[in-house]
């Protein structure tokens, strides 16, 4: 999917991406048929969310390219849809077994990544893309890529935090380029992922949120005392507040929250359709998006949660809240058992991955790759807890297989 780009080289548009999304899956599930039976609970949200947008297809008068297929340059229609459902289901049933493999070809990811930013970065990517504020890989805009690195850079960070023989350095230098190619993209939003990464891996490495809690409870008075004054300083510093959204645009993306909340409003059960907010937005505008000129009809509402209620009213809105809901609770359940694993680091690995995309989608438009990607990690959780930790409590088991 990395290089499943158009013919069209000026336009990095989705379509080829997005029938591979569609079709690849489908193959697989033919040569490898699920047992759908395993995934009951998931399958039933999936089909909600399928079949409340064919509802909504249907209200909405939506046409039917638009509906397969999905607006240009995102093509997230409900083909693509489907097979990113069937997608997350077949990596539950393999990586589940083989969780160390999907961490290898995520790592493979980041490398040719590196590489083709490093190309772009030195200008001599013989693909003219179109020129954006900073280099785009394949994903048409430096706010995907950066996220892309930043959501992949937990992988050379696991190793090097493990400091594994025998590319110990290779590792680093990994970890540092992407780094330094967030940086160049001229982006923040990789940069905000990069950190959070650092932060939350390395809290599940080495449980410095147990041991935290631990020093919370005999020192809770000074550690209150200590954290105030600083939260203070940086509300009450306008400078801060001013970098702080220059940085991260927080008025214009509070616009486009506002926007798609205004249309859910009017949209309540089924919203407007898959893919189609651009339909509706112009009328949904305030006057602040009005005033920006040529951006006449937002087609995204920045924030996958509030994109799922506007597009698909409250039954796809709850459904994957839903899903994200169980997702934690697998989470929960596995990190519980995590000390009897075998495979722990790999699993730390997708656990990072999947939240850190989920953090992405609060703040961001969604991207179907950088969606493939965390719905991978979050399939493969979901088959462990399945068939690993599940009869490791029924069979009450002293350690979970490898």
């Amino acid at each position: 999917m990395f290089f499943a780009v158009t013919t069209s080289l000026n336009s990095p548009a989705m379509l080829f991406r997005s029938s591979l999304l569609a079709i690849l899956p489908v193959l697989i599930l033919i040569r490898h048929p699920l047992n759908f039976k395993n995934y009951k609970f998931i399958s039933t949200i999936f089909l909600v969310i399928l079949l409340t947008y064919i509802i909504s297809w249907q209200i909405n008068g939506q046409s039917l390219g638009n509906f397969l297929f999905g607006a240009y340059n995102r093509n997230i229609g409900i083909l693509a849809l489907l097979g990113l459902f069937l997608l997350t289901l077949e990596s539950a049933d393999y990586f589940s077994k083989f969780t160390k493999k999907l961490t290898k070809v995520f790592y493979a990811t980041a490398i040719i990544s590196i590489i083709y930013g490093t190309i772009q970065v030195l200008d001599q990517d013989p693909i003219p893309w179109e020129k954006g504020a900073g280099f785009g890989l394949t994903l048409g805009n430096p706010n995907f890529s950066s996220s892309l690195l930043g959501i992949l850079s937990v992988i050379p960070l696991s190793y090097v935090l493990n400091w594994e023989k025998p590319y110990r350095y290779l590792h680093l230098y990994a970890y540092v380029a992407l780094l330094v190619l967030i940086l160049l993209s001229n982006s923040s939003q990789g940069f905000i992922l990069y950190t959070f990464n650092l932060i939350f891996y390395t809290s599940l490495r080495f449980d410095l949120l147990h041991k935290f809690l631990e020093i919370k409870r005999r020192y809770k008075v000074w550690s209150i005392l200590g954290i105030l004054p600083i939260m203070l300083f940086l509300v009450l510093n306008k400078n801060f507040i001013t970098y702080l959204n220059s940085t991260l645009q927080i008025n214009h993306r509070l616009e486009h929250w506002k926007m798609g909340y205004r249309i859910w409003r009017d949209h309540v059960f089924f919203g407007v359709g898959i893919e189609n907010i651009s339909r509706f937005s112009g009328e949904y505008r305030s006057e602040l998006i009005r005033s920006w000129g040529q951006y006449t009809h937002p087609d995204k509402i920045h924030n996958s949660l509030i994109d799922n209620f506007a597009t698909g009213g409250v039954f796809v809105g709850f459904a994957w809240i839903v899903f994200i809901a169980y997702t934690f609770f697998v989470i929960g359940k596995l990190l519980k058992a995590i000390n009897l694993h075998s495979r722990k680091m790999s699993i730390f690995v997708l656990i990072s991955i999947w939240i850190t995309y989920l953090v992405q989608t609060l703040f961001s438009t969604d991207h179907i790759y950088l969606m493939t990607i965390g719905m991978l990690a979050a399939g493969a959780l979901i088959g462990i807890y399945t068939y690993e930790v599940k009869s490791l409590v029924r069979n009450n088991f002293a350690k979970i297989p490898n």
